[in-house]
């Protein structure tokens, strides 16, 4: 199957062309700006087809997809798009046309494997499907690496790539909060008391602390005592039984995290 992208808004030219680098199972690569509507009209076009090798499908309009659902439908939201979207991968047989200097405004794939990025294809078949013709153009950074060798060859090299593209550490709801400005108050505030204490606000901050400055890890730890670490998970549960809250502390620990609901509204707001 021979399928069209288009790149976005008529881009002359492709990102990068990322030559064979003789690893086996792999050709060529190119990166271009795939134009955000043609993606949506294709997975609509070809459904389940685009993610047989990815190692999930569309999970619904779940709270990342409609918190991305919300970016794509405002335009001031519409804008910020691709500065915070990672891309998409997909795997081919093969590409039309190679040549950098031919690479115009669309490129032909052969038999696509959308490997990561289902949730963002679908979510924006979804959106596409309610509000046809009432949406603007929005570039995605996409890359499109071509398979080589056997069937069994391009089935393995496929699923390895699958697995390494989805397998990044999880963010969750409390990293995105760890820049807040209340959270670098705590951490400043805790680190000045009398015998002063560690607020690890970032996941591994503690053990990057002791990794990089062990000189700092003094102030908190002496040799022999315990450490005075407060982790994420334990101020969250003392505040929030501190408001009156002390049953969702323990059974709804993630919500604190949240700007738009809850215990996590009233903290931001």
């Amino acid at each position: 199957v021979n399928v069209l992208f288009k790149f976005y808004k008529g881009t002359k030219d492709p990102i990068l062309h990322y030559p064979d680098q003789g690893v086996d199972g792999i050709g060529e690569s190119v990166v271009i700006m795939l134009s955000g509507l043609e993606l949506a009209k294709i997975t609509k076009n070809h459904e389940d087809r685009l993610f047989d090798v990815n190692v999930r499908l569309y999970l619904g309009s779940n709270r990342r997809n409609k918190s991305m659902e919300n970016s794509i439908k405002e335009e001031s939201e519409l804008a910020f798009f691709w500065y915070g979207h990672n891309g998409i991968t997909i795997l081919c047989d093969d590409y039309k046309p190679k040549k950098y200097e031919e690479l115009q405004s669309e490129i032909t794939v052969c038999n696509p494997q959308i490997v990561n990025g289902c949730q963002t294809a679908n979510t924006l078949k979804e959106v596409f499907g309610s509000r046809r013709g009432n949406l603007s153009d929005f570039p995605i950074l996409t890359k499109i690496i071509m398979l080589t060798g056997n069937d069994d060859n391009r089935s393995d090299i496929a699923e390895d790539i699958a697995y390494r593209t989805n397998n990044q550490s999880a963010i969750q709801d409390a990293d995105l909060c760890a820049n807040e400005p209340t959270q670098k108050e705590f951490q400043k505030m805790c680190a000045v008391f009398d015998k002063k204490w560690f607020y690890e606000r970032k996941r591994g901050e503690w053990k990057n602390l002791r990794k990089l400055n062990p000189f700092m890890i003094k102030k908190f730890q002496k040799t022999g005592t315990y450490k005075r670490l407060i982790e994420r998970e334990t101020y969250q549960q003392a505040w929030r039984s501190y408001i009156g809250e002390p049953a969702d502390a323990i059974s709804n620990k993630g919500e604190v995290w949240l700007r738009t609901k809850g215990a996590g509204k009233d903290l931001y707001s």
